[in-house]
């Protein structure tokens, strides 16, 4: 599930400690009409999704606890991809599998080395791929479904003891809720690589469940480019006020997207939109059975 336009998936990636030029960075971002991703430092969102401001507090949850995998095989083959913890215990990333499914053999994960780096820059934690109990749970190899772009894996030790963002309702989401979705732009396939995180505000245009296990797809107006796959989309519960993690991003914009899975009596509605794997369905089951791993 490669996309091949300027609307991929990019792997967030764990603090730079130099000094970054937002501006080049920010040019390189291909922009569209409704494009309005700025630095997450410096993040403020419009008038329109005043709602979505974020207070110093989560600022730093956030930075905590959204990160990339990194991961190495015996065969020094490298891939990484954009993790985000989710779960209370703050011991659990999530991610699309089609990043990391070069490192599966036989139903099993072949990595020699993985490790989870968060954005701000905490030492690295390893990912825990074990059996005799499981400590991951994928959808399945077969990514013709984009249902089975899932993967759920428990972490050697705690991220953070700050308290993990809950995991929203599908009664939470509807069309037009509006999205919270941290990215980062990475410039080399590399451990502890630089990156420059950015937020976004968006739209969700549709959510399509498809039944009770499988996890539900959600599609957007948000800004995407490559290495995007399994950026987090956060929405506001307006009860409570905090912040609730609802989906991972998965594609881009592009032909790639053209009836997969939603075509619609002939018309290709969603081809210039961004597609989300929302943590609902089997998807939330997973999260919840590693949890208590």
């Amino acid at each position: 599930m490669v996309v091949k336009s300027v609307a991929a998936m990019v792997l967030l990636g764990a603090a730079f400690t130099g000094t970054i030029d937002h501006n080049r960075v920010l040019l390189n971002i291909a922009a569209s009409a409704h494009d309005n991703r700025q630095p997450l430092d410096d993040f403020e969102p419009s008038a329109q999704f005043a709602d979505l401001k974020i207070s110093v507090e989560e600022l730093a949850r956030i930075k905590r606890l959204n990160g990339y995998c990194f991961c190495r095989d015996g065969a020094g083959r490298r891939s990484q991809t954009h993790c985000v913890v989710a779960g209370s215990r703050n011991q659990t990333v999530v991610t699309n599998l089609h990043l990391l499914r070069s490192h599966i053999k036989n139903g099993h994960f072949t990595s020699t080395e993985c490790k989870f780096y968060n954005a701000a820059g905490d030492p690295p934690v390893d990912l825990q791929f074990k059996k005799d109990p499981d400590t991951y749970i994928f959808g399945t190899n077969d990514l013709s479904d984009p249902h089975n772009d899932r993967l759920v894996v428990k972490l050697s030790s705690q991220v953070s003891s700050d308290e993990g963002f809950e995991i929203a309702a599908p009664y939470q989401l509807w069309k037009g809720v509006q999205l919270l979705v941290v990215s980062s732009d990475r410039e080399e396939l590399a451990a502890g690589a630089g990156v420059i995180t950015v937020a976004q505000t968006c739209i969700a245009m549709r959510i399509y469940p498809i039944d009770e296990k499988s996890p539900s797809v959600m599609y957007s107006d948000c800004s995407s480019q490559p290495g995007y796959s399994g950026s987090p989309a956060y929405i506001r519960n307006s009860a409570t006020g905090k912040l609730m993690l609802a989906a991972i991003l998965q594609d881009g914009h592009g032909k790639e997207m053209d009836g997969l899975p939603f075509y619609r009596n002939g018309t290709r509605d969603y081809q210039n939109v961004t597609r989300m794997l929302v943590i609902d369905g089997q998807f939330a089951s997973d999260v919840a059975i590693i949890n208590t791993r």
